[in-house]
């Protein structure tokens, strides 16, 4: 599973996941040793650093500093669109949920002529059991790329959320949720929590 953020430092900088891997897309200036550098993009060299990546067993981040870099990345995929949440209950406690073997947050794919909030917030009741829940603000937007005899980028819409009816949170084992447990965010070491980096991501925005 992968995923890309939103912008960053007003919309100047993106970053996409993939597995351990992410693109930067930041024509200013260069991260923090990148490991390639790209200054046009293509098709073809997209596809030939995915499939690069997909086999790569050490940490890669690939940068592009073509000024319209990130808008022609997404103009080669098909977009899935998503919405999620990040939950708190009353008591300040935060939700994470464990899938395929990794901590992870409620999110899902949206329903034909649903709203984006209305898809974040039915997927948190469906995958979690959690009800009553008051949605504060949106978080930021990710993005992430996967491979389904084609590959895919997956668009999700992050909200944080607070449900009031919540002791009785269980996983929906027939989406592959394993477990759940709610967590004090300020104990939380989120470098050394067993989750993707996007999930990383969105934390740190709280």
């Amino acid at each position: 599973m992968t995923d890309v953020f939103d912008s960053e430092s007003m919309g100047q900088k993106y970053k996409i996941f993939y597995r351990r891997h992410h693109f930067v897309f930041d024509h200013n200036e260069l991260d923090q040793n990148p490991c390639v550098v790209v200054n046009q993009l293509s098709k073809e060299l997209i596809k030939a650093l995915l499939n690069y990546l997909k086999d790569c067993k050490t940490t890669q981040v690939i940068q592009v500093v073509e000024e319209n870099g990130f808008d022609h990345f997404l103009e080669c995929f098909r977009i899935i669109h998503a919405a999620g949440g990040a939950v708190f209950n009353p008591e300040g406690n935060m939700l994470l949920m464990k899938r395929k073997g990794l901590w992870d947050m409620p999110k899902g794919k949206l329903d034909q002529g649903e709203s984006i909030v209305n898809a974040a917030v039915r997927e948190v009741e469906e995958e979690c059991h959690v009800f009553d829940i008051d949605v504060k603000r949106k978080i930021g937007l990710t993005y992430h790329l996967y491979f389904e005899k084609k590959w895919l980028l997956k668009e999700t819409h992050w909200y944080h959320m607070v449900s009031q009816t919540w002791e009785e949170a269980k996983p929906q084992i027939e989406e592959e949720i394993e477990e759940i447990m709610w967590v004090d965010p300020e104990e939380l070491d989120i470098e050394q929590l067993d989750t993707y980096n996007n999930i990383k991501h969105v934390i740190r925005q709280l």
